[in-house]
């Protein structure tokens, strides 16, 4: 089946313009849609950058090419490239627009440029009151992505809570926002200061109690070996030495790991509400746009 499939696709390909292989545009896009419901990812898109290349097309076969694009990227988790398609569906006030514009709002944000999503968004404005309302409640998301409380409380003020697709959502908003305010963070130089006073402490102060039990541990026996060495045979003493070289080793480890253990402390806290807050931004997108 597939050898079939690459043979017609390099027999189209061969011919002086590879959509005339097909009669017309829907017959195109249909052998499209028919390589991906069966499970030809790489040969769908082929045709499909083919039928973005034919000529003649209408603006409405273009926004249907490069929708059809975007949900392919969208789809693999692609969330740029996504954007980029659903940023060339031009059509106003239809249907693939109105879901162009959020996919790619969210594929911005997604990826790391939640303000310049907020921006986009900005410059649109939909009839429907449900999408109206779902446009600011994405940025409300976004702004606290970006960590802009101010603009979250002032989108916040949109919300109606009446829209089943995302009313609870908007209301998870608030206790990401709390969150996000209240959580103190681990300070890195606090840290290691305890963990100069105590080896192991400063990872404990940063929730890595197995690793500051460990630390202590480790520091703990050769320290205990060095001291031991040293009221038996002296300074000079071998024993001593390696144990006092290798203890010191470990306790300046000890030190600059606590620091590190707290900068990863605060960064798994914000990346763990990050994750429900972009996965609360998305989830009304698949509700709405199946």
């Amino acid at each position: 089946m597939r050898c079939w499939i690459a043979w017609l696709l390099a027999w189209g390909c061969a011919l002086p313009g590879f959509g005339q292989a097909f009669e017309s545009f829907s017959e195109e896009y249909n052998f499209y849609t028919y390589l991906l419901r069966e499970d030809y990812p790489g040969e769908a898109f082929t045709v499909l950058e083919k039928l973005s290349l034919r000529p003649g097309l209408t603006v409405g076969q273009r926004d249907t090419v490069q929708y059809a694009m975007g949900r392919f990227h969208y789809e693999r988790q692609e969330l740029l490239l996504a954007a980029e398609a659903f940023g060339e569906v031009s059509s106003t006030n239809t249907e693939l627009w109105t879901e162009a514009v959020f996919f790619r709002a969210f594929g911005l944000a997604y990826s790391g440029q939640p303000n310049i999503a907020i921006q986009e968004l900005d410059q649109v404005t939909f009839k429907d009151p449900q999408y109206q309302e779902l446009k600011v409640y994405q940025q409300a998301g976004m702004a606290l992505l970006a960590r802009d409380f101010a603009a979250y409380e002032q989108y916040k003020q949109g919300f109606t809570g009446t829209y089943f697709a995302f009313a609870e959502e908007e209301k998870n908003s608030q206790q990401w926002a709390d969150d996000l305010q209240n959580f103190p963070g681990k300070r890195p130089w606090l840290a290691g200061t305890l963990s100069a006073i105590v080896p192991g402490l400063g990872r404990v102060y940063a929730n890595k109690w197995g690793q500051g039990l460990a630390t202590f541990m480790q520091v703990g026996v050769f320290g205990a070996q060095a001291w031991e060495g040293y009221r038996k045979d002296g300074l000079v003493s071998w024993r001593f030495i390696t144990f006092a070289a290798v203890g010191s080793i470990f306790y300046i480890s000890n030190v600059v790991g606590s620091v590190f253990a707290a900068q990863q402390r605060n960064q798994e806290f914000y990346e763990a509400v990050d994750y429900r807050l972009k996965l609360d931004l998305h989830m009304p997108l698949r509700t709405l746009f199946r």
